[in-house]
């Protein structure tokens, strides 16, 4: 029976010579497998340019329980990110984020709030200018640990955060996995970013570098791990 969903497209990978297996995050169903034609008709053409990584869609899904790929009778875009796909940098970091998701969110029930968030977030990011689309990448992982419960309490008093407790301390801890006074001060103030003052915050690339390292170990440790992601390579040069 088909349903009808909506969400964001994550990975693409090749299956065989006429097909590809397309990941999505939806709201109705979470993270699903579709198939989608891999050929070089127009068909296919159209359906790749549709399904780069964060991009938002609607589709029509052939869901399943007895099977893990489902069949796709329809694909349209959500809204049209032409911001996104016209920028190589907001293009490299739409596929570490889709890159992200697309571990981060496995085996999730659906949550509507949650891909509504993303969602809108996709919007912003395809409308900023560059300084904001610089540091997106950051608000966006920092914002969605509230949505996967392993945001840090950021109204707890200490110098120093611990990144294995998950919390802000006044001593360091034993097992050494934590931020010092600098880097904690630091941690402070990036969590005052939002859409509107996104830009403001003028990092250099090796801070935004050591920043977006410290946020994937914290979500390593208390959710899925990530610092092995495919396309995390492509971000040092940004």
């Amino acid at each position: 029976m088909y349903t009808s969903v909506s969400g964001i497209a994550l990975r693409t990978i090749a299956h065989n010579d006429r097909s590809s297996i397309l990941s999505l995050w939806t709201a109705e169903a979470g993270r699903i497998s579709v198939s989608i034609p891999a050929d070089k008709g127009r068909k296919a053409a159209r359906i790749r340019a549709l399904t780069m990584p964060l991009s938002p869609v609607c589709a029509e899904v052939d869901i399943r329980p007895d099977r893990s790929i489902f069949s796709i009778r329809e694909l349209r875009p959500a809204f049209v990110t032409a911001g996104i796909s016209a920028d190589p940098a907001k293009a490299m970091t739409a596929m570490m984020l889709a890159d992200f998701l697309e571990v981060s969110l496995r085996e999730l029930q659906p949550d509507p709030l949650m891909t509504a968030h993303i969602m809108d977030s996709v919007a912003a990011f395809d409308a900023m200018g560059r300084a904001a689309a610089l540091n997106f990448h950051i608000l966006f992982l920092m914002r969605l640990s509230r949505f996967l419960g392993i945001e840090p309490d950021w109204c707890q008093p200490g110098t120093l955060f611990d990144l294995r407790e998950g919390s802000f301390r006044l001593s360091a801890p034993a097992h050494g996995q934590y931020l010092d006074e600098t880097a904690t001060t630091a941690l402070r103030q990036l969590a005052r970013m939002n859409i509107r003052n996104l830009g403001r915050f003028r990092l250099s690339r090796q801070q935004r570098r050591e920043i977006l390292m410290q946020i994937l170990a914290y979500y390593s440790i208390h959710h899925r791990p990530v610092l092995q992601l495919p396309s995390l390579e492509i971000m040092r040069g940004w």
